[in-house]
């Protein structure tokens, strides 16, 4: 407020897509299939994600940038980038199954401690300044993914 900027800041939910963090759930399924392991679920696949494909993310964050400035000098904006939509996680390895065209080995762990059952983006506020929808669902965003994947 000092220097009269205008900050937005982007809460990102469950990112996945080609060059993705090696860490997160889609990677660490991936290569459990790719290397013959078992793939842990906690709380018996029953947690919900907002998972969002990468080409969404970076949809929003270009027509943010071509927003106009200026308008509320000093401001701070929060904004969340989802899918709108959430996905079992069991219902994610299914599809994953599906793509690569074979059943993976389950090994069925207790909820984590700290791990919320439910991520869901409310991206309302994103519509109404630059007209957001995302794109890709995720049965699209997963076949991109692992044909990728299937390529490095």
């Amino acid at each position: 407020s000092l220097y009269g900027l205008s900050i937005t800041g982007l809460r990102f939910f469950t990112v996945y897509g080609p060059w993705g963090r090696p860490d997160m759930a889609t990677y660490l399924f991936m290569d459990s299939f790719k290397n013959n392991r078992p793939i842990t679920l906690f709380n018996n696949g029953d947690m919900l994600r907002d998972f969002t494909y990468v080409d969404d993310v970076v949809n929003v964050i270009s027509l943010l940038l071509r927003r106009p400035h200026g308008v509320n000098k000093g401001a701070l904006d929060l904004l969340n980038v989802g899918n709108e939509t959430v996905v079992r996680l069991a219902d994610f390895v299914a599809i994953l199954e599906r793509l690569i065209g074979r059943l993976a080995e389950k090994f069925y762990e207790p909820k984590q401690a700290g791990d919320v059952l439910m991520t869901h983006a409310n991206t309302s506020r994103l519509r109404q300044q630059i007209g957001y929808i995302p794109d890709t669902v995720v049965e699209d965003g997963l076949k991109n993914t692992v044909d990728w994947y299937l390529q490095q």
